[in-house]
């Protein structure tokens, strides 16, 4: 169901938001004492969103400004020892880079209740959330087609979220009309950021009512690293099986699988009210595939539809709800098995 994958690919672009606040502060070094000026920031973006927590930042360098905080954290998830790093900045782009050693969760319910089904007594946290984080984005100055200044700005952001067993990438992109934050054509990125921080100060809801904002594309991606033959040795209790009782762990954990399907698929149906439950079995097959080590990973993407005609949303209705925003963008959704062989792509589009 496309709009299970909207919503986690909405509540990346919180993540995105983030950065981009970073990416505007940690640009503009000479504006006052950036650790005050992050933490500023983020302080207004938790008032926004509240779901969003975290500890005060603590900045070091000159040349190479690096910042620290013990914790981020968005609703259940929490992201420990936090650093951000500013990147290289030219003029007409920039990037910024968040690394955490460490991702918490404190809600698994849905996991255990999800993966019950094989054995209740058996963790799998472990096995199947990552561990660790690592994102960057860039922001890139351009000009539209009619236009003699910069009026636009390209957002990209990529994250890494590696587990032991299972890694989650994630990519967004965006663009911004930004010609009304800019009082002159910027020399440098930098000048850009400055502009545009410089506008919001001043008045932050002409700002977040008046910026045009484009979606571009959204991709979730599931890589396994021997996620079937850790799952079926935790089955196990850890122990080594010949090759006949693996076959055989195999195929049950291939039953209860099914099981977990026809859960998944019966509260689907009692919520659909649309029809759409039965798009969600594909999905579902391709991860339980991907369990079973009978693909490489999955792909899930939203991707900018050219026929839409709508005028784009505004920035702060971005910020106020992603998901939304997403659904009214009228993306094209599609999905993907990645084979074994990994030499082709299966697609399926919804």
């Amino acid at each position: 169901m496309k709009r299970v994958f909207i919503g986690i690919l909405g509540l990346g672009g919180v993540v995105i938001v983030a950065l981009l606040v970073l990416l505007f502060v940690m640009s503009h070094r000479l504006k006052g004492n950036i650790e005050d000026s992050i933490n500023t920031q983020l302080q207004a973006l938790q008032e926004s969103i509240p779901e969003f927590s975290y500890e005060p930042f603590s900045c070091s360098g000159l040349k190479q400004i690096a910042c620290k905080s013990s914790s981020v954290g968005f609703e259940d998830m929490k992201l420990e020892n936090v650093r951000l790093e500013v990147g290289q900045f030219t003029q007409s782009q920039g990037s910024v880079r968040i690394v955490s050693e460490k991702i918490s969760f404190a809600g698994e319910e849905l996991l255990t209740l999800l993966f019950g089904v094989l054995a209740q007594d058996v963790d799998f946290s472990n096995v199947l959330l990552p561990k660790s984080l690592d994102c960057s984005i860039s922001g890139v100055l351009g000009k539209s087609e009619q236009a003699q200044d910069v009026d636009i700005m390209d957002t990209t952001a990529t994250c890494l979220a590696k587990g032991e067993n299972l890694s989650y990438s994630f990519a967004w992109g965006m663009q911004a009309g930004v010609g009304a934050m800019l009082e002159q054509a910027p020399a440098h990125f930098s000048d850009a950021l400055a502009s545009m921080i410089k506008a919001y100060e001043e008045d932050s809801q002409k700002v977040l009512t008046q910026t045009p904002v484009l979606f571009k594309s959204a991709k979730l991606s599931l890589e396994p690293k021997d996620l079937a033959r850790t799952i079926i040795t935790k089955l196990a209790q850890d122990k080594e099986l010949e090759p006949q009782a693996y076959q055989q762990q195999h195929a049950n954990l291939a039953r209860s699988l099914q099981s977990m399907k026809a859960f998944i698929m019966y509260i689907a149906l009692l919520s659909d009210t649309k029809g759409k439950a039965q798009s969600l079995e594909p999905l579902v097959d391709g991860v339980l595939a991907m369990v079973l080590g009978e693909n490489n990973g999955v792909v899930y993407e939203l991707k900018h539809n050219e026929t839409n005609t709508d005028k784009p949303l505004s920035l702060g209705e971005w910020l106020h709800n992603p998901v939304q925003s997403l659904q009214q963008s009228r993306a094209i959704f599609s999905f993907e098995e990645v084979p074994l062989d990994s030499t082709k792509v299966e697609s399926k589009k919804d």
